[in-house]
């Protein structure tokens, strides 16, 4: 496109209840976008993808999740020393049968958690990437 076509100096004018004007000047300042530019990329695009969250509190999240992914992963490297020490101690038969599937339990449950929370973690990060 050229600058010429670029250039917005057309106007259109139209009527609509206080209760309309309410809605829309809501869903622009909610999509953040001004109310021409709202009504323009409606009636040119259609839908609109509405953000999940305004910028300021994606970035707040994002901030968040970044702090957050170093931890996980040495969560997730402590999990692996446990389960080996585990193993290895359960091999030299220092635990009884009974106390091994008790630790082994609960250990599966603590890693079942870990992998749910890192799961969770995974799924955040695949919406703000919409």
């Amino acid at each position: 496109m050229s600058n010429q076509e670029k250039i917005k100096d057309k106007v259109i004018r139209f009527r609509l209840s206080a209760d309309e004007d309410e809605v829309i000047r809501q869903l622009a300042n909610s999509n953040e976008m001004t109310l021409s530019e709202y009504v323009r990329r409606r009636a040119i695009k259609g839908n609109i993808n509405r953000p999940l969250m305004a910028k300021s509190k994606a970035k707040k999240v994002i901030q968040a999740l970044l702090k957050l992914e170093p931890e996980l992963g040495k969560q997730g490297g402590n999990i692996n020393q446990l389960a080996y020490n585990l193993n290895k101690a359960n091999k030299n038969n220092y635990f009884s049968e009974v106390d091994w599937q008790v630790i082994l339990e609960e250990f599966n449950n603590f890693s079942a958690n870990y992998h749910q929370l890192r799961n969770e973690v995974n799924q955040i990060w695949q919406l703000l990437a919409r």
